[in-house]
């Protein structure tokens, strides 16, 4: 909305000046049908040609809304770093609701999903990628059909039929926001230009100069290293986590959730600062992107 009023009022500028030069000319209807005359329009209406590209370029960053997710135990927690403090959503459909269509999102939940054909090989590079201590926090995607499935036992059972493995009780008890992700993306084919996949460990890593982080999520220790490299990239990541942390009860949204979403709400931003592409070739059989999006800071 901002971007088509903007391309107007810059459109109306160069028609008024138009006006004023036909006045002052004194042009009649022949007049302005002259090769001179046509030349002088074009000429005017070109002038805004830059400056819708230099928004294109430059200002359509300040408008856009960047957001980094997190699951929670009571749903999703979304952070945007131009807040003062993180929202909860109980469902991600409430949660795109929320924010208008210029919002981009970068979520910690697998986006397109294994099948017989189709590898996820993402999973392995990030493994290779992080610390033998930060290395088990990326897990085996499970199938499609495992992800739907109503037990356990039953999602263990196809995953192998179909992956030849099966899958751990810590994957299964996410299944269902893998679920309900997927659903969504199936659902709305205009939602997957917007929302994107990241892992908080590995975008760390690379916001770190690919370093791992040395302390666990889950220790203090390991909460305020992360929180300082994030302070590194935003003056707001303390006062969005304390106001947050004085919102919402433990038992609703982990310290270390929050501090998940600020890193990749400082991830999208860098990278959309940067203008890396959020494209990826790598597709699903429904379509859906494999790739985990980072912000390499030491290609910059």
């Amino acid at each position: 909305m901002f971007q088509s009023s903007l391309m107007r009022t810059i459109l109306q500028v160069n028609f008024w000046k138009w006006k004023v030069f036909v006045r002052k000319k004194k042009l009649h209807k022949k007049e302005l049908m002259s090769k001179d005359s046509i030349k002088t329009v074009i000429s005017f209406f070109e002038a805004s040609k830059p400056l819708v590209d230099f928004f294109n370029r430059e200002i359509k960053f300040w408008i856009l809304k960047l957001v980094g997710i997190d699951g929670c135990r009571s749903g999703w927690i979304a952070v945007s770093l131009s807040d003062r403090c993180a929202l909860l959503f109980e469902r991600l459909s409430d949660m795109v609701a929320h924010y208008d269509d210029d919002t981009l999102f970068l979520i910690d939940m697998p986006i397109g999903l294994p099948c017989k054909m189709i590898y996820r090989d993402c999973e392995t590079d990030a493994r290779k990628e992080l610390s033998s201590q930060r290395k088990s926090s990326v897990f085996p995607i499970p199938c499609r059909e495992a992800v739907y499935a109503e037990t356990y036992e039953m999602a263990s059972r196809i995953n192998r039929n179909v992956l030849q493995k099966g899958i751990s009780k810590q994957t299964w008890f996410i299944c269902h926001k893998i679920k309900e992700l997927d659903h969504l993306l199936l659902q709305d084919k205009k939602l997957r230009t917007r929302i994107k996949e990241s892992h908080p460990e590995l975008a760390f890593h690379y916001l770190n100069h690919r370093v791992s982080m040395e302390f666990n999520k889950k220790t203090e220790a390991g909460q305020q290293e992360r929180l300082l490299l994030l302070s590194q990239f935003s003056q707001n990541i303390n006062v969005i986590y304390n106001n947050a942390i004085q919102k919402f009860k433990r038992m609703d949204v982990a310290k270390d959730d929050i501090i998940d979403a600020l890193c990749l709400a400082v991830t999208l931003e860098e990278i959309i600062k940067h203008r890396i592409s959020l494209e990826s070739s790598n597709k699903d059989d429904r379509d859906l992107d494999m790739k985990i999006h980072v912000f390499d800071i030491s290609a910059f």
